[in-house]
């Protein structure tokens, strides 16, 4: 009887995180598909600055070419004109011409704004800020699973990851040094990170089916063992997964679906299905 009320209570808890990871994970795909659509216009927009950056700079170049045409007109007048009239013709051309290079000297300063204002948006549009974008959006999930994860552990240790992946451990508030950890609190770090990036791989690759494991419980005692067996029949039920786990030493049967037994004699591998 008592084995059975458990048995309950494990499939109510187990429902019960399922609807809430499903809340999560179409919140997930919303704000992706949001993204995704932001990301499509802000294309099109930089399309556009693009396509008017390359105006102005024909623009410019034109201004300097008449610039450089009125320049020569006036060396010419300077060297031609003797007389009296030449000099006061000479004067209005320059006065005119200073009035031109005012007016494009006005011209190029605002062409260089709107140049500086245009590199900015390309940045800020560009592969880096649309990741920037993507990635202060989903590494905040991949923290708040790596912690849950954690918390099923008698671990007092919790990893925050910055935008560009590096990681920080801390205990109790306290920042701990990765050298400074056992070989089964690295083990257990490790694990509830991949099994964090398995939730985040799903929402995109929903076909992915198939996870291998190589030592998984390496370093770990006999109680992590069976939390870390629990936590990926989770995740197969979760997600419809073929989890195959591969280690070296004998592992308790009854809590696996499927366990092959490979044994070497003379040379030869032998394949026992238990």
């Amino acid at each position: 009887m008592r084995q059975s009320i458990d048995q309950r209570t494990i499939t109510t808890d187990h429902i019960h995180k399922k609807d809430e990871m499903e809340k999560i994970f179409e919140k997930i795909t919303k704000e992706n598909l949001s993204i995704k659509e932001k990301e499509t216009k802000l294309q099109e927009n930089v399309s556009k600055i693009r396509n008017k950056k390359r105006t102005l700079e024909t623009e410019l170049s034109t201004l300097k070419y008449q610039e450089q045409q009125l320049n020569a007109k006036l060396i010419k007048f300077q060297n031609e004109s003797k007389s009296e009239k030449n000099v006061d013709s000479l004067l209005n051309i320059i006065t005119e011409n200073e009035k031109e290079k005012i007016e494009k000297e006005e011209v190029i300063k605002k062409n260089n704004s709107k140049k500086k204002f245009y590199s900015i948006i390309n940045d800020l549009v560009g592969d880096k800020g649309i990741k920037s974008v993507v990635l202060s959006n989903i590494v905040p999930m991949i923290n708040q699973f790596i912690n849950e994860y954690l918390g099923k552990f008698d671990v007092n240790f919790e990893i925050e990851l910055d935008e560009n992946f590096n990681s920080v451990i801390s205990e109790f508030g306290v920042e701990v040094s990765s050298p400074t950890l056992s070989m089964g609190e690295s083990t257990i770090l490790d694990f509830c990170v991949l099994m964090a990036m398995i939730k985040i791989l799903k929402t995109k690759y929903l076909n992915l089916n198939i996870l291998f494991l190589d030592e998984i419980f390496a370093s770990l005692d006999s109680d992590n063992i069976v939390k870390v067996i629990k936590i990926l029949n989770e995740i197969k039920n979760e997600y419809d997964l073929n989890i195959f786990a591969i280690h070296f030493a004998q592992l308790p049967k009854e809590l696996f679906d499927n366990y092959i037994q490979v044994t070497k004699t003379n040379s030869f591998s032998n394949l026992e299905y238990i």
